[in-house]
């Protein structure tokens, strides 16, 4: 998004800061162009405006990644580790938004801007002391549809698709949360305070989990796509890299596994702990 188009091409390394500060900015100001522009729909129409807004950045760690890997300053996997870091503090700063703007406005307002993700949102509880995360099994299977998804979507839509999935995740996560994190504070089961320390404490790891796991299947996909437009499929560097995403696939599933395992048992004990 302009101008951090401009700001990218002027440093050989977007830092960590600046990439949580640009997908903050950017998630803020399409949410309210949304508002302004399809009230309707603004909870869709933000997400996909935040997909267009970050692309290019999506596209300039690509090329470091790139660099890094064929000049020989890193190794693939040092390298792809970098990147897998660089976009989960994208999504990072894409929940942080959302959740800000879900904190800001009237819970009617919440109720309607954002109706679809309110609806679509895995969280069926009354508060956060009523909350299932459900059995590991299940949330393997669905965190498997979104990984899969996420390669899918990356695969032909290159960095615009995995952007439109990630920050849609952020935004289903960030509203659902809230939601329930508002609801509480109203019903009194706790205190502002506690109610964000449990949120910031319950969430945190599964969703750090589960965002480096998408992530790895953004890269999967994208990976896969250049490597079958640029070589043949029978030559050395298209074993190489079919080897490397192989690899990636594997990672991505533990980190998938160990994501479900963490969300099934560790936020309802720091709810039930904390509140």
């Amino acid at each position: 998004m302009f101008p951090f188009d401009m700001w990218h091409r002027q440093r050989t390394r977007p830092a960590q800061g600046s990439l949580f500060a640009e997908a903050l900015i950017v998630t803020l100001v399409s949410i309210t162009m949304a508002w302004v522009v399809f009230p309707a729909a603004s909870g869709l129409i933000s997400v996909f405006l935040v997909s267009i807004g970050m692309q290019q950045s999506f596209a300039v760690l690509l090329e470091v990644n790139r660099r890094d890997i064929y000049d020989g300053r890193l190794t693939p996997y040092a390298a792809n580790a970098r990147i897998v870091s660089a976009l989960v503090v994208v999504f990072v700063g894409c929940f942080v938004a959302f959740s800000l703007v879900a904190w800001s406005i009237p819970t009617s307002g919440l109720r309607t801007l954002f109706s679809t993700q309110l609806e679509l949102s895995p969280l069926n509880a009354l508060d956060l002391n009523h909350l299932s995360m459900g059995t590991v099994s299940y949330l393997v299977v669905r965190n498997l549809w979104v990984f899969g998804l996420c390669l899918v979507a990356s695969l032909v839509f290159r960095e615009g698709g995995a952007m439109l999935i990630l920050a849609w995740n952020a935004s289903v996560w960030a509203l659902s949360y809230t939601f329930l994190s508002r609801t509480t504070v109203v019903l009194g089961t706790a205190p502002l305070d506690r109610t964000l320390v449990a949120v910031v404490g319950g969430i945190t790891p599964h969703l750090v989990l589960e965002a480096s796991a998408y992530t790895t299947a953004a890269l999967v996909g994208i990976f896969a796509a250049k490597a079958i437009e640029k070589y043949h499929w029978r030559s050395p560097e298209f074993r190489r890299v079919a080897r490397a995403v192989l690899l990636m696939i594997v990672v991505g599933g533990a980190l998938l596994l160990i994501g479900a395992l963490a969300e099934s048992a560790w936020p309802t004990t720091w709810f039930a702990w904390i509140l």
